[in-house]
């Protein structure tokens, strides 16, 4: 819970200084603090001690969420920026598999296990430092802050096979949308404010059950019979590779489909299985066969909608002197959302059992369905370019998808 709730801190800060200093400026700082951190966190002597060093380690981590979804929207054409993301969101999930069995592996090591599963962490962000290192700013972000010649060179360097008129015309398309960088309280001005709780409620209400169920889920298939710490990991990475498909049918069909006809297929499916588990858990122990398709489903279903598609709606739905910012909020709600989940879940099962436990969790991925469907007609970001999916809010143009 504290690493979320630091998540939810770096998110709020990290997106605004990303629109007002660059999305380069924070791309090293964020990844260092975690670096740092986690090694640190191996080394806690004592319950205060850990809590502080995994919120500032979540600091970092909330940093980055929408300073990286916001680099490879800016960076992606339009006619793969939604697969792109969904590619890179898979890292997630593989990174999860991973962990999972780095878990299984130092679980041997006794009950000192846990401190070199924290430090295990600080490896992947130190090969991040390393290949952060000479990362260009976007050039979209350089032209938001009326700085054409730095954006030529950036594409100058990023597409050295094309030829100058072509480079100027991209720049000509991006200029028209030049504009003051604007205070964060526009986000939940009238023109905005539709599209704000489009990107905040529905993550929230996904992040409520998916982040209970990830991080309590050795616990609750405890409950359900699964007892031993390496049968629970074990499911953990199974989990894993089935999300990892979800996201991967997502990535295939996105360019297709959107983005929020698939976050309305996953959540109604999140509520079918989840609500049927629950169902069954009032009156008796569900059998195996059903945990699994119904967590299964569920983890599925819920990667190819919602569990994907809310992190990159933030940074297609506004423009570039609000897109980081947008992200951060959307971040930082969505952690509160996470922690207070996390913090209360064990509590919340104790007190009523398995059934209500499973039904409460598909009552908020109803609600994140509903939200979904009310807020989002005629958003969906489709194919086209950040530009033209950010213009004019008051007016709300925005048409589906081809």
């Amino acid at each position: 819970a504290a690493t979320l709730a630091g998540a939810a801190l770096g998110g709020l800060i990290g997106g605004r200084i990303a629109d007002r200093f660059g999305r380069k400026v924070l791309y090293l700082i964020d990844v260092a603090t975690f670096f740092i951190a986690a090694i640190v966190s191996g080394f806690a002597w004592d319950v205060t001690s850990l809590i502080v060093l995994r919120f500032v380690l979540g600091i970092g981590v909330g940093m980055d969420y929408p300073l990286s979804s916001s680099y490879i929207a800016e960076f992606m054409p339009k006619m793969q920026r939604g697969s792109g993301l969904s590619w890179a969101f898979t890292l997630w999930m593989i990174g999860a598999a991973v962990s999972a069995v780095v878990g299984l592996l130092l679980l041997q090591t006794g009950p000192e296990a846990w401190r070199w599963m924290f430090v295990s962490g600080a490896l992947p962000a130190l090969a991040v430092l390393w290949l952060r290192r000479n990362l260009p700013e976007t050039p979209r972000w350089y032209i938001a802050h009326n700085r054409p010649e730095d954006a030529l060179r950036v594409l100058r360097q990023i597409s050295p096979e094309v030829d100058e008129a072509t480079l100027h015309a991209a720049m000509a398309d991006q200029q028209k949308d030049e504009r003051p960088l604007r205070a964060w309280a526009t986000l939940f001005q009238s023109s905005w404010l539709r599209r704000t709780l489009l990107i905040l409620l529905p993550w929230m209400m996904m992040d409520i059950s998916g982040y209970g169920l990830i991080i309590y889920l050795p616990t609750l298939l405890g409950s359900f019979g699964v007892h031993s710490h390496t049968a629970a990991l074990i499911w953990n990475i199974i989990f894993d590779l089935v999300a990892l498909g979800g996201i991967a049918l997502l990535a295939l069909t996105t360019r297709r489909l959107g983005r929020l006809l698939p976050q309305n297929i996953g959540f109604a499916l999140d509520v079918l299985f989840l609500g049927t588990l629950g169902l069954v858990a009032l009156f008796t122990a569900p059998p195996l066969w059903l945990l699994a398709i119904a967590l299964f489903g569920y983890t599925f279903a819920n990667n190819f909608g919602p569990g994907s598609t809310t992190w990159f709606l933030p940074v297609e739905l506004f423009p570039t002197d609000l897109r980081a910012s947008a992200h951060g909020l959307a971040t930082a709600c969505s952690r509160v959302a996470a922690a207070t989940s996390v913090f209360l879940l064990p509590s919340v099962h104790a007190a009523v059992g398995d059934g209500w436990l499973m039904l409460i969790l598909a009552s908020t991925a109803l609600l994140g369905l509903i939200v979904t469907l009310l807020l989002g007609k005629n958003m969906e970001p489709g194919n086209r370019s950040l530009e033209e999916i950010s213009t004019s809010p008051e007016e709300e143009v925005l048409q589906p998808a081809a």
